[in-house]
């Protein structure tokens, strides 16, 4: 676990981004039932401070939609600590685990070096946190040694993505997790997130940026020189504006475990590959159709609340009686 120190760096870091935006959590438990909170998500036993390895305890893959800029990692890593005093071992970009910040390269130029933040925290949070950079070999690792890991699939192309594809699954055809989590009997856990999108108006995506004249030839030049994760993806960021920043949702779906699919069944692997990026896709619907029922899902109604009463907002009862299929 990281020392009390960076934890407190790390919360107030986040802490402006929380305050904004209000996140909602919800989890799914093994019956579907959907409840407040992430207390139905699985958990090794000695994620928690002061918790022991037992032998009944497998790894944990969380696996979701990655949203705008990134700025739902530290959300969630946050939400983890907060709530169940567990660190999440983020898979990221090799950008973001030498201590970069996702959303703070290219801001304003569409490419970077990542040296920068604009959010004003310490750019190697996600470094001190446990981030390593995506790969087999270190998503092997993370299930072998049963660590609570979390894993956004659709990477630098979902983060930056293009005008017109807000809360877009965008996955690769074949997703190797689901063996790496089969070869170790790990739990995959998918979640699907909101709200992001809502608080900015996006201007220009990589598309304009790199057809701009001019521009379009240095920035493609800049991105160039970034390591990448995958051979297609571009690391542009798109030009947004700030809005008022809507309430952040989450939703962790029905756990989804391995113990009986073998990982060389590349065709099953495939399959259940499939099926829990559909999960994602539907609980994306499902987040989207709910959210019409909290009073405060915009910050204007949140912000007169907490005036009035002194107090925050409170968070939105969703999904009551509700089961996710």
């Amino acid at each position: 676990m990281p020392s009390m120190e960076v934890r407190e760096n790390a919360t107030a870091y986040v802490q402006t981004i929380r305050q904004l935006a209000a996140p909602a959590f919800f989890s799914t438990n093994k019956d579907g039932k959907i409840d407040p909170g992430v207390g139905n998500v699985p958990l090794p036993s000695d994620s928690a401070v002061g918790g022991t390895m037992t032998n009944d305890d497998v790894g944990v893959l969380l696996v979701g939609n990655h949203q705008l800029y990134g700025l739902d990692l530290g959300v969630i890593i946050t939400q983890f600590l907060e709530d169940r005093e567990s660190l999440l071992r983020g898979l990221a970009h090799p950008l973001v685990a030498r201590g970069a910040a996702m959303a703070g390269i290219g801001m304003g130029t569409g490419a970077g070096d990542g040296e920068g933040d604009p959010f004003g925290g310490p750019a190697n949070i996600f470094k001190q946190f446990g981030a390593v950079p995506v790969s087999g070999r270190n998503l092997d690792t993370l299930m072998r040694e049963r660590k609570p890991s979390l894993l956004f699939p659709g990477g630098v192309r979902e983060v930056y993505h293009k005008k017109g594809e807000d809360y877009k699954v965008i996955w690769p055809e074949k997703g190797e997790f689901v063996r790496a989590a089969a070869k170790h009997n790990a739990t995959i856990v998918p979640f699907s997130a909101i709200g992001i999108a809502d608080s900015f108006r996006m201007v220009a995506d990589s598309n304009d940026i790199l057809n701009a004249p001019i521009v379009g030839d240095y920035v493609q030049q800049r991105a160039s020189l970034l390591p990448k994760a995958r051979d297609n993806e571009t690391f542009v960021a798109p030009l947004s504006i700030p809005q008022l920043p809507a309430r952040f949702y989450f939703l962790f779906g029905k756990p989804v475990e391995t113990f009986n699919l073998d990982y060389k069944d590349k065709e099953e692997c495939q399959r259940v590959y499939e099926s829990i990026r559909r999960d994602v896709e539907v609980g994306i619907d499902m987040l989207l159709a709910e959210r019409d029922k909290d009073p405060f899902r915009e910050y204007p109604a949140r912000l007169f609340y907490e005036t009035v009463n002194q107090k925050p907002a409170p968070l939105p009862d969703l999904f009551t009686n509700k089961d996710k299929e």
